[in-house]
């Protein structure tokens, strides 16, 4: 715990995090150590929130889960499309000629997840994170497979 503590008194005093910011991780910081005492997870899962994968062909892919499963669009535009799927949904990603298609990652909902307090905290387990250029606030960490787990607030949408 300390030095999660350590992590969010350098950011406050750096000015990248609000006095308000503070207290609420120091505030979440706690409650997490309160119910870290009842098991040896970092945290405690309440949803499969999404998953995303990266396709070929969008309007393709869309088609498919449509018919499939009775995906409806959440909304989509020439890159992205997002199909709701009970209180979850599913990313589906135009690739680049670059990058093949195929699984990108999962992501669980977690009660009052902050990403701020959750990057500070994981970043003292060992465990490997996953930083994505142009989105450095998402939280990702590389299972032993080095598939991608992000973590959001429950009832996260995109």
């Amino acid at each position: 715990m300390e030095p999660t503590l350590d992590s969010l008194l350098r950011q406050y005093e750096s000015g990248r995090i609000t006095r308000r910011d503070l207290m609420a991780s120091l505030a979440f910081v706690v409650a997490s150590c309160a119910a870290a005492s009842d098991s040896d997870s970092l945290y405690r899962a309440r949803e499969l929130n999404h998953v995303t994968i990266r396709v070929s062909d969008l309007k393709h892919s869309k088609n498919f889960y449509q018919h499939l499963l009775g995906l409806t669009v959440m909304q989509e535009d020439d890159q992205i499309c997002y199909l709701r799927s009970g209180t979850g949904f599913v990313c589906l990603v135009q690739t680049d000629r670059g990058t093949p298609p195929g699984f990108d990652h999962l992501c669980f909902g977690i009660e009052g997840f902050d990403r701020s307090v959750g990057m500070a905290k994981l970043s003292t387990t060992g465990l490997t994170l996953r930083h994505d250029p142009g989105d450095p606030e998402t939280v990702y960490v590389l299972d032993p497979d080095n598939n991608s787990v992000q973590l959001e607030p429950t009832g996260y949408s995109g």
